[in-house]
């Protein structure tokens, strides 16, 4: 997913903002210290998805921090302005082969 400057805000003559979309998400350029030279911007975004089973806050962090390393280790990215989102879907709204999960794991299949 591509990340782009989507808007800039200004307060005051002296105080302007640029944010950046990923996904669902805004982010303060600023904030994230990336360069927007080129008009384009280098921000790492990785969606995680799995389904809704019990992950502990502790597993999340852990899967957030593990991504990191390994773009950082990999490919050279920044970890300051890698983005990482875990969404957490219902097993009734994960289909595989035409069936949802839920009736894929029922008793008796």
């Amino acid at each position: 997913m591509a990340s782009r400057i989507v808007s800039t805000r200004t307060w005051s003559t002296t105080f302007r903002r640029s944010f950046v979309r990923c996904g669902e998400s805004s982010w303060d350029v600023e904030y994230l210290g990336v360069d927007r030279e080129g008009g384009g911007l280098a921000v790492p975004y990785v969606n995680i998805k799995i389904t809704r089973e019990g992950a502990t806050a502790a597993q999340k962090r852990e899967l957030i921090q593990g991504v990191t390393q390994l773009l950082q280790r990999v490919l050279g990215k920044n970890p300051a302005t890698t983005v990482v989102v875990i969404d957490e879907v219902d097993t009734d709204n994960w289909g595989i082969g035409g069936e949802t999960v839920t009736d894929r794991r029922a008793p008796g299949r």
